[in-house]
């Protein structure tokens, strides 16, 4: 489980490309000779911010204030609404799902915000920073795995509709089965299996289904 979801790029350019592996080379081809002169103080440094960590873990376990809760659930209430709202004008479950699960890990995130400043109580302050990193992260995260999908070919997203509705009809809502097993009976049934994994994908950014057990089981939502 991940509270956020930050995804790395590997963008390819010349300049920067060239600065990172001339900063590497240099940090081998002289680490050896520098190592010694810097462990004392890098080891006083991460040895203050191991202790203040385990302080805040030990001391400090915020609760979300009256303000905070009531905010929260406004935001969480509202962002429902639209989603309800843009499902019945497009006809499709919202691409990227608020539920739960994602309104549990604003919590924590707001609460961790809190710890991190020793403060007893969660504020509206980290409530709205708390949804800023979500959005930033974890958002964009989903918008982004969506868009790989919309410049398909239209025979490969009619093929993508027809593996999402074989899905559907194979597992019933609360049904699970092993993602190994669903593939190949879909692939017996002529399915290719990368348009099937596919359709997986899109329907778990629609939290229509979700995985379990290290991804190795499905599970139908919705």
């Amino acid at each position: 489980r991940f509270d956020l979801i930050f995804i790395v790029k590997d963008v390819r350019m010349y300049e920067q490309d060239k600065r990172i592996a001339n900063h590497i080379i240099k940090v081998h081809a002289s680490g050896a000779a520098t190592q010694a002169n810097k462990n004392a103080d890098v080891n006083e440094g991460e040895n203050w911010l191991k202790r203040y960590v385990e302080y805040c873990r030990n001391t400090c376990r915020p609760r979300l204030s009256e303000k905070a809760a009531e905010m929260l659930q406004n935001k969480y209430v509202e962002i429902r609404q639209k989603m309800r709202q843009q499902s019945h004008e497009t006809g499709r479950a919202a691409a990227i799902p608020i539920t739960v699960r994602q309104l549990e890990a604003i919590i924590r995130l707001s609460e961790s915000l809190a710890k991190m400043r020793l403060t007893s109580v969660a504020t509206p302050e980290h409530i709205e920073e708390a949804f800023r990193l979500f959005n930033v992260s974890t958002v964009d995260a989903a918008r982004s795995g969506i868009n790989e999908h919309l410049n398909l070919s239209p025979e490969i997203a009619n093929e993508i509709k027809q593996a999402e509705a074989q899905i559907k009809r194979r597992m019933g809502i609360g049904s699970h089965i092993s993602e190994r097993r669903l593939l190949d009976e879909l692939n017996r049934m002529g399915m290719n299996e990368s348009i099937v994994r596919r359709a997986l994908v899109i329907m778990h950014q629609r939290d229509e289904v979700e995985y379990k057990r290290e991804r190795h089981v499905i599970v139908r939502k919705a």
